[in-house]
């Protein structure tokens, strides 16, 4: 998947991120591998990757990165910039068109504006930012951290969002309310429903809770259609009550039985 930029090369490059924390943001950066970590940033120009391994189509350039606390970071080269991002339990692959390369930098940054100018949807709510492309798709579900939204990966094992096992098909039913499981594969495909590593290879099985459900009753008819022959064959009863008032005798419900030949 690929998220083609906004033209404007020769535009000033801006990285807003440092706040008045971000030294101590850097520091606990530092300290892992800051090629492993991609941070959402408002105030980005451009995308920028201290990472050279990430980038395709490369190309050497010498411009100056002005940062809010005053420094000057220095860009080398720029390129097309790929990157996996968390969707759910999986990750997708996305490239970003002429990015930055800035060996300097304390981690990978992804302009929100940029994602914006190419129709991408940048959503904030309940600590999870969500970017849809221009088709509505879930491509990516990044978490809150340390007052950041980042993606952290830590010697290879992702730490975004937890590993889990895969769910089968069945699991997947019964979690989601009985759909189908032709709904449930499309919609996970598609990125509708994001959060579960489906099990392809599981199969549908019998689903006793769906059967009772859906299993449809013809009503009884008003009159029967067959009788019986002899006396004792067939025999109705019926239970009324309770009544609102007691028999003689205490009793709140009257039983009724009827012979069917002989009524």
């Amino acid at each position: 998947m690929a998220l083609v930029a906004a033209n404007g090369d020769n535009k000033q490059l801006f990285a807003f991120t440092c706040t008045s924390d971000y030294a101590d943001v850097t520091k606990i950066v530092r300290v892992q591998k800051p090629e492993l970590q991609t941070c959402l940033d408002s105030g980005a120009s451009r995308d920028y990757s201290p990472d050279r391994s990430k980038f395709s189509n490369y190309r050497l350039v010498d411009r100056d990165i002005k940062t809010a606390d005053g420094r000057v970071v220095k860009a080398i080269g720029m390129g097309d910039l790929h990157l996996d991002l968390p969707n759910g339990l999986k990750w997708t692959k996305v490239t970003f068109r002429d990015s930055i390369h800035a060996p300097e930098m304390a981690f990978t940054l992804l302009s929100i504006s940029r994602l914006d100018l190419t129709d991408h949807k940048v959503i904030f709510h309940k600590q999870k930012c969500t970017i849809k492309n221009p088709k509505g798709h879930t491509i990516a579900t990044i978490p809150h951290s340390e007052g950041l939204y980042r993606v952290l990966k830590h010697s290879g094992t992702e730490t975004a969002h937890a590993a889990a096992k895969k769910m089968n098909i069945n699991e997947a039913h019964r979690k989601l309310g009985h759909i189908s499981s032709a709904a449930i594969r499309h919609a996970v495909s598609k990125g509708f429903i994001t959060g579960i590593d489906l099990d392809d290879s599981s199969k549908p099985e019998f689903c006793e809770a769906c059967a009772k459900a859906k299993s449809a009753r013809q009503p009884f008819p008003k009159e029967s259609q067959t009788r019986a022959e002899k006396y004792g064959d067939r025999v109705h009863w019926d239970l009324w009550g309770p009544a609102s008032v007691k028999s003689l005798n205490g009793h709140s419900y009257v039983a009724a039985r009827i012979d069917d030949p002989t009524r």
